[in-house]
């Protein structure tokens, strides 16, 4: 147990081939994110708890996983942490059979409940096994209920993608925008489904207006950084004003997709400058040497020396914006982005402002901006996932078609796409649609690309990925067999849709593009 900080730094650990083999204890599976201050923080705790540590290592086999490096395992994870406390998110500590079926998970808590429940869990493993086995084998037949094909009755679309986009009313957040309880995440997959609903003619005004209101919150709060550009991991409160300060780069390209795409169907020009800032962002700060991008960034940075605290470079008081900016700015400031008079806080948009100090306002947030990067910055992961590289190599195509200053790096990143996979694909066909000329690699992968439904986060599992990119390749090339092999993904998804449908926001995404398209 006292490894598990040098194996969130170490990188991802196969999580079924890290016990010795015979080895008959159950699994103790932490899962968090190495860029992520609160799996840090467990981390940490879990280290220092030294007698409770020995105690869980005699009686598990301890492991860790990055969520970015192991999304199939994080995916189930999910899945029995909804199943067994309706919670979600990360840091999670997974309790496991020693053949690795899932009985039990516990998320993010404060230690003294952490130690108990895991104390609790190993008691009920030494004192009914079979008991816990039961649990793994219930949890894994309701993610095999969702996750393979039956033969259910035909979808009827309309109906299916209307009680969709009530379902994610039911749970929208009507005040501060958003959907679901806090922690605040903008979901790419679900948010992207709800634009393309909110564009038609015919879209409910209360639709319309929810999602205005969470895209406005988004940006107007403090996952957006208002200094540098880009987006943090999310929020932890309702009101998005104290953001998880992680900055990944699939959020750089998700949210900047996402942006650019309301942007043009909602025709609001703000979200895309937003949008293009966040991939400036991503390619001043997140760019290696070798055309690749890096990881992220991590939450934490140095505080005071030899401690670190999350989000410590971005936080402000009153006094030190006025060490800035002079008092009269500071006030200006404050008043802008809601900062507190006493005690510091995060930039998130608050007071509107007059004319005149709308145009004062740019000058002193660039004087921020150039004061806040010469504060201890927070580490940047070089680490290089090609599904990440895919990703914002399809933004940056996108933004391209915007901004000429994309293409150059998008021509940069691109040769260095080889991976088969779905997302290599999209970006390929955005660069044919740009460049108009064929990209004989994004048939490849149209072609080769394997089904799943295994991300966790985003909701863009790779069944929805690969069926955007068969829908592109049918309006590039015309051919009718792209839509056809959609048609059939619909087919055998249509019992994980109707079981789950926010769950497959994706698909909903790809059901909703499919059916204003039928001839």
């Amino acid at each position: 147990m006292s490894l598990l900080i040098d194996l969130l730094n170490q990188g991802p650990i196969p999580w079924l081939n890290s016990a010795p083999a015979g080895d008959d204890r159950p699994r103790l599976v932490f899962a968090g994110s190495a860029l992520d201050h609160w799996s840090s923080a467990l981390a940490a705790g879990l280290n220092a708890e030294t007698e409770l540590a020995g105690a869980l290592g005699e009686v598990f086999a301890c492991v860790a996983s990055d969520i970015a490096a192991e999304p199939e395992l994080a995916a189930r994870i999910q899945h029995a942490l909804q199943l067994t406390t309706g919670a979600s998110g990360w840091p999670v500590l997974a309790v496991c059979t020693p053949e690795g079926e899932i009985f039990g998970a516990l998320p993010w808590r404060p230690m003294h409940e952490v130690t108990q429940i895991l104390l609790q869990a190993a008691e009920a493993w030494h004192e009914r096994p079979a008991d816990c086995r039961a649990d793994a084998a219930r949890i894994a037949a309701a993610w095999q209920a969702i996750h393979q094909p039956g033969a259910g009755r035909p979808l009827r679309p309309e109906l299916l993608l209307d009680a969709a986009e009530s379902a994610a009313m039911e749970i929208a957040d009507t005040l501060e925008g958003g959907f679901g309880p806090a922690p605040r995440t903008a979901e790419p997959a679900l948010w992207g489904f709800l634009v393309q609903r909110a564009a038609r003619e015919d879209a409910p005004l209360a639709l319309l207006q929810q999602v205005e209101r969470s895209l406005a919150a988004l940006c107007a709060g403090a996952a957006h950084d208002h200094l540098a550009g880009g987006f943090f991991a999310g929020c932890i409160d309702a009101a998005w004003s104290e953001p998880s300060c992680a900055k990944r780069l699939a959020d750089q390209a998700l949210l900047a997709d996402l942006l650019l795409t309301a942007g043009e169907r909602l025709g609001n020009q703000l979200w895309r400058e937003v949008a293009l800032r966040a991939l400036r962002f991503a390619c001043v700060t997140l760019r290696r040497g070798d055309g690749n991008f890096a990881h992220g960034l991590h939450a934490d940075s140095p505080a005071a020396p030899g401690r670190w605290e999350e989000g410590a470079c971005y936080r402000w008081s009153a006094t030190e914006v006025a060490d800035v900016v002079g008092e009269a700015g500071a006030q200006l400031v404050c008043r802008r982005f809601a900062l507190p008079a006493e005690g510091v806080g995060f930039l998130a948009v608050g007071e509107a402002l007059s004319t005149a100090e709308q145009r004062r306002l740019p000058e002193l947030v660039n004087r921020l901006a150039v004061a806040r990067a010469e504060r201890p910055q927070p580490r940047r992961d070089e680490s290089v996932y090609p599904i990440e590289q895919a990703q914002i190599a399809f933004a940056l195509e996108r933004a391209a078609l915007i901004e000429p200053e994309f293409a150059l790096v998008a021509d940069a990143l691109t040769p260095q796409l080889t991976s088969v996979e779905p997302w290599t694909g999209r970006a390929l066909a955005a660069r044919w649609r740009r460049l108009n000329v064929p990209q004989p690699l994004a048939l490849v992968c149209a072609e080769q690309g394997v089904e799943g439904d295994l991300d966790p986060r985003a909701g863009f599992a790779p069944t929805a990925v690969l069926a955007h990119l068969r829908l592109d390749l049918g309006e590039l090339t015309g051919e009718n067999r792209w839509t056809e092999q959609v048609d059939q993904a619909i087919a055998r998804a249509r019992d994980r849709l109707r079981a789950a449908p926010l769950a497959c926001a994706g698909l909903l995404g790809v059901l909703d593009r499919r059916a204003h398209t039928q001839p």
